[in-house]
């Protein structure tokens, strides 16, 4: 093993360790301070007794460590590094690991799918990994039944979404956005019950939305700018704790289900560009304190909700390119926070509510048949 090999080695394994929660056992100690040895003690790493610690942050490849020697790490973080060349498939055997960061490096090639063999691993994040080559999810990653994080966003992902997705029990936070992923979203992605953040955005996923949502605790769901159709699902309207939902940049159609306007945490909602039909809920903004609501670049007909502004947290209210009709509500006259109004390109007419123009900063009103209600 040259001098370069070990010195990398070295540095892998003590990065590892520095993140590791458990303690160390005699031959792994040993380990460590002979590498330090043989790399003639560098003051650097003087601080380097027991346990040690590390701050390098610049290192290259990891092919040849022997990681899998240390099956004591619960934790190993080697994240924002330089990284290059493939991610080990020795982790694999890393069985006591509880949290593997390796995000913001330089990695090429594949998602060893030997990751799947860590049951106990709670938290997966390999996200910013922008040189993967060849990365697919691999299906054995959703046999890590304990995982609650699962963070991959930028790293190339393509092909699907593995249909036993559904079946990771314990899941919290899935993050597969800004990649190319294809295909369909699985029928199961919001069976698990703890599921609360979900962000598929910016991806090329198509097909229909999953009609049955058993994560009622759901708090964030981003599936923007993706190629989806069909419509919104009903059971969205029953996701009480769910404070925001970012469908923009698809080709749903159908309506907007009435029970969104009754949803009492929603605060931002943004469906713009698709092909959405019919009226708007009339409750938007009488249960909940909505900050954003953005429906522009659809075919909605009707009036704007009246109470969109009751809670006098409203900052913007996005509709152009509708078939809005009707006055503005009145509501919108008292929101000391409202920053831009835009919902031009409808049939809107009667007064502008007073007060309106008072805190906005940008509001285009064209191609309406407004007028101010003071003359």
């Amino acid at each position: 093993m040259t001098i370069t090999t070990i010195f990398l080695s070295f540095l892998l394994l003590l990065f590892g360790l520095a993140n590791s929660e458990s303690q160390l056992n005699d031959k792994e100690q040993t380990v460590l301070l002979k590498l330090k040895q043989h790399w003639q003690n560098p003051p650097s790493l003087s601080h380097w007794q027991n346990p040690p610690s590390l701050s390098h942050r610049s290192l290259a490849p990891v092919e040849q460590s022997p990681i899998h020697r240390m099956s004591h790490l619960r934790r190993l973080n080697l994240g924002a590094n330089n990284f290059y060349g493939n991610i080990p498939a020795s982790i694999g055997q890393l069985t006591e690991l509880r949290t593997l960061q390796l995000f913001q490096c330089e990695f090429n090639g594949s998602f060893p799918p030997k990751i799947g063999n860590l049951s106990k691993l709670e938290t997966l994040q390999l996200d910013y990994n922008v040189n993967m080559t060849a990365a697919e999810l691999p299906s054995s990653f959703t046999e890590l039944k304990k995982l609650k994080v699962l963070w991959i966003t930028a790293s190339n992902l393509n092909g699907g979404i593995p249909d036993t997705i559904g079946e990771m029990e314990a899941l919290v936070h899935l993050d597969l956005s800004i990649n190319n992923l294809t295909g369909k979203i699985p029928s199961s992605l919001f069976m698990p019950k703890n599921l609360s953040i979900v962000f598929l955005y910016r991806n090329q996923l198509s097909g229909e939305i999953p009609r049955v949502v058993e994560a009622l605790n759901i708090d964030v769901i981003d599936l923007s700018d993706n190629k989806l159709t069909g419509s919104i699902p009903d059971d969205f309207g029953r996701l009480r704790n769910m404070t925001y939902l970012s469908l923009f940049f698809n080709q749903l159609s159908g309506i907007i289900p009435d029970n969104f306007g009754r949803l009492p945490s929603l605060v931002n909602l943004k469906v713009y560009s698709n092909n959405l039909s019919g009226t708007l809920p009339p409750d938007f903004g009488r249960y909940s304190k909505l900050v954003e609501f953005k429906v522009a670049d659809n075919k909605l007909e009707g009036n704007l909700p009246e109470h969109l502004c009751d809670n006098e947290r409203l900052v913007g209210v996005v509709a152009y390119n509708n078939n809005l009709t009707g006055e503005l509500p009145k509501s919108l006259g008292n929101c000391n926070g409202l920053k831009v109004v835009t919902v031009y390109n409808n049939r809107l007419s009667g007064d502008i509510p007073s007060g309106l123009c008072v805190n906005i900063h940008k509001s285009f009103s064209s191609k309406n048949q407004n007028k101010d209600d003071n003359g």
